[in-house]
């Protein structure tokens, strides 16, 4: 992952603690897209997945 190369430790820290946050929201998230999907909610589940599927599979230490 290039950004975490320039990334602070506090930084990725934060974005840590943030994804594992929104990631509580993503059942409930997919549920809602199923019935009607928005750009931004799209967008959100895309992007939030990503970055739990990341954080998950890659150290950033």
């Amino acid at each position: 992952m290039a950004w975490s190369k320039h990334a602070s430790p506090e930084a990725a820290a934060e974005l840590r603690q943030m994804t594992r946050f929104l990631g509580g929201f993503l059942s409930f998230a997919r549920l809602i897209g199923r019935l009607h999907i928005g750009s931004d909610l799209q967008r959100f589940i895309v992007a939030t997945s990503y970055l739990m599927y990341v954080f998950t599979n890659y150290s950033v230490e």
